[in-house]
């Protein structure tokens, strides 16, 4: 729905330099504007944060703000507005105004305590907390997954590999832009910022019928028995993520080793696939709950608490023969896979 305001605020209000990210539709500023001029319930009494005394909260900080009484925003979910400054840790003020941003509440880093729960917030009424639990502000899912990897292991690159892959490193600057990439805020204390790329894995892979590829994927056997013209598109995919890692080695990422997790993850043949074209070993985290440990060490880190989980993985290390071969066969098809990786699957 926000297609031509996203348009609109690319066009009279570039701040990419700044915010790390474009304006698209998927950007809270583009639907700051679309609700500015399509107010629910007419504006003041909606709800948008335009009424009097009112501010706009993201609905992923909703239930530790209804829990313990206070306003605020995750400085990560601030950053996916596309006017937040990530270098300076401060709102855009022209992107606020050409958005037509409604009031907005206090923007905290991941990680502090924010306050207590209220005697009448859910938790409470459930017996699953009570007057003394400390509630901590949390951030953007990935991030929080992240971090939960990233205790063990500083510099882990984090490639998740859900519906769509992202793949995510912390720095310990704020590097300047670089294509394909979009730089964000770190999810925990000790880096000044992150990069990541997503790729839409899912509509990469859909041109096969989901029962066929499934099979593909989970079948017992080496890589080479699998369908050629599956094994062709997972191998495109891969290379586009190992371009991807090198754009963020050319950013300065920190070498480290790279953690696979998502539901994809789970093929044995995929991940070798991938180490394979990657020429380089993958680590799968066999937790299949990421996000809700990397949560529970957030919030332990906010009282005070060093959570460093004994996280098992299994290593994928590649073929020495198809690596080279990959190397070769990627360094042809450049053009192809830079396409890709700027523009998506189409």
């Amino acid at each position: 729905r926000a297609e031509a305001e996203a348009r609109e605020l690319s066009r009279d209000c570039d701040v990419t330099d700044r915010g790390g990210i474009g304006f698209d539709p998927t950007r809270t500023a583009a639907n700051w504007l679309w609700l500015a001029r399509n107010p629910p319930g007419g504006g003041a009494e909606s709800g948008d944060g335009r009424g009097e005394g009112a501010v706009w909260v993201a609905l992923t900080d909703w239930p530790l703000l209804a829990w313990s009484g206070k306003t605020a925003m995750t400085e990560a979910l601030a950053a996916r507005s596309a006017c937040w400054d990530i270098a300076r840790h401060d709102w855009i003020e022209p992107a606020l105004r050409a958005a037509q941003a409604p009031s907005l509440p206090p923007v905290r880093p991941t990680g502090p305590v924010i306050g207590a729960a209220r005697p009448e917030s859910f938790p409470v009424r459930l017996g699953a907390a009570d007057a003394e639990t400390r509630i901590v502000l949390g951030g953007h899912d990935h991030p929080i997954a992240a971090a939960a990897i990233r205790a063990g292991h500083p510099c882990a690159i984090v490639d998740s590999l859900g519906t769509a892959e992202l793949i995510h490193a912390e720095l310990p600057f704020v590097p300047p832009p670089i294509e394909g990439l979009v730089r964000a805020v770190p999810g925990a204390s000790g880096m000044r910022s992150a990069c990541l790329h997503v790729f839409e894995l899912d509509r990469y892979l859909s041109v096969f019928p989901a029962e066929r590829l499934r099979a593909e994927m989970e079948r017992a056997g080496p890589v080479e028995e699998m369908a050629w013209e599956v094994r062709e598109r997972l191998e495109t995919a891969a290379m586009v993520a190992a371009e991807v890692l090198e754009r963020m080695e050319k950013a300065g990422v920190p070498a480290g080793d790279i953690f696979v997790t998502g539901g994809r993850a789970r093929s044995d043949r995929f991940m070798q696939l991938r180490a394979n074209v990657l020429g380089r070993a993958i680590y799968r985290v066999e937790e299949g709950e990421l996000s809700g440990l990397g949560a529970a060490i957030t919030a332990a880190a906010g009282i005070g608490v060093s959570i460093v989980p004994e996280l098992a993985v299994r290593r994928f290390v590649p073929d020495e023969a198809a690596a080279a071969r990959y190397a070769a066969e990627r360094l042809r098809r450049r053009d192809e896979i830079t396409d890709l990786l700027l523009r998506g699957p189409r």
